[in-house]
């Protein structure tokens, strides 16, 4: 028999393949790069023209070797920059997004990946059963570590604020309500980005404390404020115009999310809008490859969330009252889409 290769062979190359399945070698050192404290060691601004292979490995704690590894991984994927004498230092994405010093940073998303990685190991049991394996709380979601809990997507919501902001026109709205809003991170962008905007942030009463914090942060106390609450059993705030749900209904079953449509559609006035935006495939789940995944990972992370479909969305919120529906794609390999409706 002939294994030699053929050139007219449609199947393409079995690199592809192996970069699918090896993808994992990137991500769980990425994990660890961000656990050991790689982006606050070679920060820029901390450690000026950078720190030789030597400097690194000793405030990190490593041997020579898995330092060179760990450090050259991040080089090779773009998070460090390596100068021509060794000298290792944060590059601009990796400070942005992966420094405990940005306002933007990921590190809590990537430590929570971290957290559920050996429920990871256990994908195919998840799969088998269709439910998470972690433990969970009252809604089915798994359990977080507290600091995890309060604050784990904060840094990836205001860069998804700043994208929602360029995509919608609130200039003409007057108090919006976040619900499900977490740190407020979607609030204070969409707050900065529309001056005469007001806005309360829905979320159970940790997370409503936590989200003041990053308030008083950004200077924004004046104009949002907390609504400490469980959105599926205690009232919403009557008084808004615009209700929000930031990357929100993907945690809940169909009938879950279409509950918590109803009750929003109660809180509104006629003419009220709710914006959602979401972690969207296509019609049909051929892509973008992240967002279809993401369905996979509903199943690690909570009871009944799903990568929900705009068709989905429509009915649901056609179902709830709403009308005239407008979709907005955004730029975005996972967070895709915005939808937007009307209280008639």
């Amino acid at each position: 028999m002939n294994f030699a290769p053929d050139p007219n062979d449609a199947a393409g190359d079995p690199d592809q393949v192996l970069e699918l399945f090896l993808a994992f070698w990137i991500s769980r050192s990425v994990m660890a790069a961000v656990e050991l404290g790689v982006f606050e060691v070679v920060d820029a601004e901390r450690c000026g023209e950078g720190l030789t292979l030597g400097e690194a490995q000793a405030a990190l704690g490593l041997r020579t070797r898995p330092a060179r590894a760990l450090l050259d991984t991040c080089v090779a994927v773009g998070l460090l920059e390596k100068e021509p004498d060794g000298r290792y230092h944060s590059s601009l994405l990796g400070a942005r997004y992966l420094s405990s010093r940005s306002v933007y940073s990921l590190r809590n998303y990537v430590l929570d990946e971290r957290w559920c990685w050996p429920a990871w190991g256990r994908l195919e049991d998840a799969l088998r059963a269709d439910h998470q394996l972690l433990p969970e709380d009252e809604e089915g979601y798994h359990a977080f570590p507290e600091d995890f809990f309060l604050d784990f997507l904060h840094g990836h919501s205001r860069v998804m604020g700043d994208r929602l902001a360029a995509a919608v026109d609130l200039s003409g709205a007057r108090r919006m309500m976040d619900v499900g809003g977490g740190s407020g991170a979607v609030s204070v962008a969409l707050c900065k980005a529309f001056p005469a905007l007001a806005a309360v942030v829905v979320d159970q009463p940790p997370v409503a404390a936590r989200a003041e914090h990053h308030i008083t942060e950004a200077w924004l106390g004046d104009r949002i404020t907390t609504w400490p609450a469980n959105m599926f059993e205690d009232p919403l705030p009557s008084d808004c115009d615009v209700a929000l749900l930031a990357n929100v209904l993907h945690d809940f079953s169909p009938e879950r999310a279409q509950e918590l449509l109803g009750r929003v559609h109660a809180a509104l006035p006629a003419g009220g809008r709710v914006v959602i935006l979401e972690i969207v495939p296509d019609d049909e789940r051929r892509g973008p490859p992240l967002a279809v995944a993401f369905a996979v990972a509903m199943i690690v992370n909570t009871a009944g969330g799903d990568a929900h479909t705009v068709p989905q969305y429509r009915e649901w919120l056609e179902g709830a009252g709403f009308t005239g529906v407008r979709v907005t794609p955004i730029a975005g390999r996972m967070v895709t889409t915005v939808i937007e409706a009307a209280k008639a």
